[in-house]
């Protein structure tokens, strides 16, 4: 399956892919002055990135993906090792994609909740546009908030509204407080994430 993304938050999938012979894009988005109606990955001058992934589960507005991390990494301050495996969650409707996180014995690392415009599910693609702030939780359900920075420097521009970042901040809290039950909604491989 195709997956669309743009995220600027989440360094080395393009060149992981590359690494396994897959052939990527980017392209630079207009940085003129905008309107405010357009969209907000247009003002942050994001670049569009796609990528090729395996399909593991598909029901109506939720599609469940698999990546497989080909050389180490990192997610903010963590080290994702070769071998590492992804698997990530799509909803429509949501406000945030979701990555399960897991090292090359197929032991949790943690969860990477990407904050976004909620995804578009087709057919063959996933869109959605990474509004930057990530959260981590680690296997031992400790919280570390990533990019923060990088929010409130976009913010200070002018680039993300009071609005926009009232429903970044809306979300991280309902993450934070929902974190647990988030999990027991997830699809579950039947033979455990070993058998993937």
């Amino acid at each position: 399956r195709k997956i669309a993304t743009r995220s600027p938050s989440y360094c080395g999938v393009r060149e992981q892919l590359e690494a396994q012979g897959y052939s990527t894009r980017t392209a630079t988005l207009v940085s003129e002055v905008v309107e405010a109606d357009d969209r907000l990955a247009r003002k942050l001058n994001v670049p569009d990135e796609s990528y090729w992934c395996e399909s593991l589960h598909r029901e109506p507005c939720y599609v469940v993906l698999r990546y497989d991390v080909t050389r180490d990494t990192h997610l903010g301050p963590f080290v994702i090792p070769a071998g590492s495996l992804t698997i990530a969650h799509y909803r429509e409707g949501v406000a945030h994609v979701l990555w399960e996180m897991y090292g090359p014995e197929r032991a949790l690392q943690g969860y990477c909740y990407h904050l976004s415009e909620p995804p578009v599910i087709q057919n063959e693609t996933v869109t959605y546009l990474d509004l930057l702030l990530d959260l981590w939780f680690d296997a031992a359900g400790n919280l570390t908030v990533l990019d923060q920075e990088e929010v409130d420097a976009v913010h200070a521009e002018g680039r993300l509204s009071d609005e926009q970042l009232a429903s970044l901040e809306q979300e991280r809290l309902r993450i934070e407080r929902d974190h647990e039950q988030i999990l027991r909604g997830l699809w579950r491989p039947a033979g455990g994430v070993r058998s993937l």
